[in-house]
């Protein structure tokens, strides 16, 4: 990679993001603030490469990253000083999620395809998924986590495909903070009481 064209919001992103995925891994409030400023600078970033359906996602974090500053402060009040709060996945709902999943993918991708997306199935599957892993994220559900894991490696491929790789490295690191995340929440996760 030449490093002269890494851009300044590339760089920009790149060491929001990296702070982000710190704070979210230790479940520290603040990393809402750091998921705003990263995902204003990659809605940039992908509208420059025409992905539009990775521009619109960074658009939808941002709007989730507020509501998920108002329902952890919320949910932080119940539970334990020093232990992450986590809802229960009921089964009804992963079901729904599931449904959502499928029939989300099929239609973004379709939506993507008529608005020329650089790679419309990849970054439609992209999409749909890393909107179920923020609501679960908002809501705390310990299971986003396995969402990351499938949003990052797939972002990893599609950033390399349309030629992005300061953003591909940052997914990169994005997967690793998702299993160190999986571990910590299970070794500090306390299930709120409903």
């Amino acid at each position: 990679m030449d490093l002269s064209s890494i851009t300044f919001l590339d760089g920009a992103a790149f060491i929001t993001g990296v702070v982000f995925l710190l704070l979210q891994v230790f479940h520290s409030k603040w990393m809402w603030w750091f998921e705003i400023v990263t995902c204003g600078l990659q809605t940039i970033i992908f509208i420059k490469a025409g992905a539009w359906g990775n521009a619109a996602l960074q658009i939808y974090f941002v709007v989730m990253s507020v509501i998920g500053i108002f329902q952890w402060k919320r949910d932080a009040k119940k539970v334990s000083a020093g232990k992450i709060h986590i809802n229960k996945l009921e089964l009804r709902s992963t079901l729904t999620y599931i449904v959502l999943l499928i029939v989300g993918g099929i239609a973004i991708s379709l939506l993507l395809y008529y608005t020329g997306s650089a790679s419309p199935v990849l970054e439609g599957i992209v999409m749909i998924l890393g909107i179920v892993a923020t609501i679960w994220l908002t809501r705390s559900y310990i299971q986003q986590w396995y969402l990351w894991f499938e949003v990052d490696a797939l972002q990893v491929v599609f950033n390399l495909v349309v030629g992005n790789y300061t953003m591909a490295a940052l997914y990169v690191f994005y997967f690793l903070a998702s299993v160190a995340g999986l571990i910590y929440w299970k070794r500090n996760g306390e299930m709120v009481s409903e």
